[in-house]
């Protein structure tokens, strides 16, 4: 790991959402790390079902949903928006273990309502989570990305509000 790399790490405020471009360095730093010390971890994808990210209300509803969903998540996990949804790095975390906390991420959701426009009416969201776990998906940033896109797609297909994940227990 670089001195930038450490910065980096060093510079994340808990509790912050990071952006796509810093979410992605440290997923790639995440793995060089799990590969080298033989740990483990879970990447989830989630999407809200009812926003498409293409347009502004679905950016700013995404944008709430992520900052929720990091009350609802460990202080030590990663936060981040990226153009198809939003990422979660679960660290230190094993699949069965990454399921039961996107179950509960799915539920404490769907119990909150959220605005999308400023002068609109609050609304449930549900989500569809894609989830991957390292080593067992992918060794790499864009493997364990594009596996978790796969999954995303795999639950919007099937109606939405649930979560796909990998078979490696």
């Amino acid at each position: 790991m670089t001195d930038s790399d450490t910065d980096l790490k060093q510079g994340i405020l808990p509790g912050e959402v990071l952006d796509e471009e810093t979410f992605r360095r440290l997923l790639s730093l995440e793995a060089n790390r799990a590969t080298r010390y033989r740990d483990f971890f879970v990447l989830c994808l989630l999407q809200p079902d009812q926003a498409s990210a293409k347009d502004q209300t679905g950016e700013l509803l995404g944008q709430r949903v992520a900052r929720k969903i990091v009350e609802f998540v460990r202080s030590s996990d990663i936060v981040g928006r990226l153009a198809d949804g939003i990422g979660v790095l679960l660290l230190q975390t094993g699949s069965g273990d990454a399921l039961r906390v996107t179950e509960r991420l799915r539920s404490e959701i769907g119990n909150v309502r959220f605005q999308a426009e400023a002068a609109g009416a609050g609304r449930k969201i549900t989500l569809s989570v894609g989830e991957v776990s390292f080593p067992g998906d992918g060794h790499s940033e864009i493997s364990l990305l594009s596996r978790a896109r796969a999954r995303l797609q795999e639950a919007v297909r099937s109606g939405g509000n649930r979560v796909v994940q990998t078979d490696h227990s």
